[in-house]
């Protein structure tokens, strides 16, 4: 009787990694949690604030996220990323990463047009 208590135990356990492994597969590398976009007359800044789910490879992850940001709304003067393991972090103001990125004029462009 106790062999089969073992043997569920243990057919239970890998059924649980298993569908453990299935979420974790399936996340995004991060999701864009919020933008906010300021600026005057002559100048625009915007930060983003991102969430990380699989946290390697950052940099590749920020040049795609900022490429991303360029392509669908124009190029900022400044543009800070803020990066966050979760939600939680999120909320409570504890970030990992944090890059700014500083355009001239001459690399500033307008959003794009609507359709």
């Amino acid at each position: 009787m106790k062999k089969i208590w073992k043997y569920l135990a243990a057919v239970g356990l890998m059924i649980v990694l298993l569908v453990l492994a299935a979420y974790y597969i399936r996340l995004p590398d991060y999701s864009v949690y919020t933008v906010f976009s300021y600026g005057g007359s002559d100048f625009r800044e915007t930060d983003l604030y991102v969430i990380v789910y699989k946290p390697w490879k950052i940099d590749h992850k920020v040049q795609d996220i900022v490429s991303r940001h360029n392509e669908m709304n124009g190029t900022p003067d400044r543009l800070t990323v803020w990066l966050y393991y979760s939600q939680y972090n999120l909320d409570q103001g504890k970030d990992f990463y944090k890059v700014i990125f500083e355009y001239g004029k001459s690399q500033v462009t307008d959003p794009p047009e609507a359709w």
